[in-house]
């Protein structure tokens, strides 16, 4: 039997991969297993863990349930497909040793896409889209003999790709029509489609999705991933970030010299004006002065000559 969990980011359209799956040979344990997510993330204590980042672990009669329904599948080619198992990642790990992972993540415009469609909060739902991003590249980072780190993007427009890089995985699927692209991104008005653009170009999406590129399998010649290869993708972004920050740091620096500059000149400027005030001040009180002397020597002959 080959048992295949595939999660990511829920409400983030990585799910529009998962026909490629079916095609591929994989059969989806559908309703039971979302039935059993719904019993356990019911509980508010759940909700509560993940909203802190908690990691779970479901209590035995629940492993119990799943074990009882792989069990009776009548397919040696099971995938649970669940968008919450992304939570559950490290219970799935240790309980069932012979479980597969197949991770998708999506960019951060395809993924705020959904969420507008979804009427989710966008500012909310950027938070929970980097933890669970983050708790993906940690998770394979842990399972690398039986996990892949995937764009869907890069999986719906490379078919026959996700089905060689299964493979590092141990996962055996069958071919499939390569010729098949599919789109992940929702159509959205406009005014929705400029919000999308603009917030998915803040800094700490970005850094956080180049980190994805740079860790995920590559897709044949896929054109979400650039020729040099992933880790020159991250050194290469890193380098730049390095130099961004080296720029506005001079550019900062100069700013502060321009600035003095300018005081500089400024209190030059008014030391100058001040000066003429001073040297005015002063010949008008030396013609005084001498006037006064004048007046002065005049009177002192006058008597004298009395």
């Amino acid at each position: 039997m080959q048992i295949v969990l595939t999660t990511g980011c829920p409400d983030s359209g990585w799910e529009g991969v998962l026909p490629i799956l079916q095609e591929a040979g994989l059969d989806i344990v559908g309703k039971d297993f979302k039935d059993w997510h719904d019993s356990f993330f019911g509980n508010e204590a759940h909700k509560e863990a993940i909203d802190n980042h908690v990691s779970l672990t479901p209590a035995q009669d629940y492993t119990n349930k799943i074990s009882t329904l792989l069990s009776n599948s009548s397919s040696s080619d099971i995938l649970l497909a669940e968008s919450r198992s992304i939570w559950l990642l490290d219970y799935w790990a240790s309980y069932f040793p012979d479980i597969k992972f197949i991770l998708f993540f999506t960019t951060p415009q395809t993924a705020l896409s959904h969420a507008l469609q979804n009427e989710l909060d966008p500012i909310h739902f950027l938070e929970v889209w980097q933890t669970a991003n983050r708790q993906l590249i940690q998770f394979q980072s842990h399972h690398r003999k039986r996990a892949v780190l995937l764009s869907a993007e890069a999986a719906c427009q490379n078919p026959g790709g996700l089905v060689e890089i299964a493979k590092h995985a141990g996962i055996d699927l069958k071919p499939v029509n390569d010729a098949r692209q599919t789109a992940l991104a929702c159509d959205l008005p406009p005014l929705e489609s400029m919000f999308v653009s603009s917030l998915a170009t803040l800094n700490s999406l970005q850094e956080l999705y180049v980190e994805l590129e740079a860790r995920a399998h590559v897709l044949g010649n896929s054109n979400t991933h650039v020729k040099h290869g992933q880790v020159d993708l991250y050194n290469y972004y890193l380098e730049q970030k390095s130099n961004e920050k080296r720029l506005l740091k001079q550019s900062e620096l100069f700013k502060e010299l321009k600035q003095v500059k300018e005081t500089t000149e400024e209190e030059n400027e008014l030391l100058v004006l001040q000066l003429h005030q001073v040297q005015e001040e002063l010949e008008y009180y030396y013609r005084r002065n001498r006037d006064i002397e004048k007046r002065w020597g005049r009177r002192l002959t006058v008597l004298t000559i009395s």
